[in-house]
């Protein structure tokens, strides 16, 4: 990939963080959520998309310049695409609780993230 490539994707990442700004301040435009109850105003709903969406560039980005590690690598960009879709249908709401400990996506894809780093480093010659 190309150092232009990157810096376009880059400026992607930047204006993908921008996107909430095209709802006005006072909008009461809400968004549902297809596996949750739960509602989130307009703005707010595509502020999360958009930073979503500019950690999966960059996961993408780090991911293919990646020498080492690429399994680990691998797992987060694939947690980051994860974790929008479960954003978008629930909310990134808790699916259930171990004791006191909550499930969720982030708790699901970080202990996943840190397993497949630590298997990276294992594997390492």
């Amino acid at each position: 990939m190309t150092d232009f490539v990157k810096l376009m994707a880059l400026l992607f990442v930047l204006l993908a963080s921008l996107v909430f700004m095209v709802i006005p301040d006072d909008s009461t435009v809400m968004i549902g959520f297809p596996l949750f109850a739960g509602r989130l105003h307009l703005q707010s709903w595509l502020w999360y998309v958009g930073e979503h969406i500019g950690l999966i560039t960059l996961s993408w980005l780090v991911l293919t310049g990646a020498k080492k590690y690429k399994f680990a690598f691998t797992i987060f960009f694939a947690y980051q695409i994860a974790d929008l879709i479960d954003f978008v249908l629930r909310d990134n709401s808790i699916w259930f609780s171990v004791g006191v400990v909550p499930v969720s996506m982030n708790t699901f894809g970080i202990t996943i993230f840190a397993l497949s780093v630590i298997k990276s480093y294992l594997d390492e010659p």
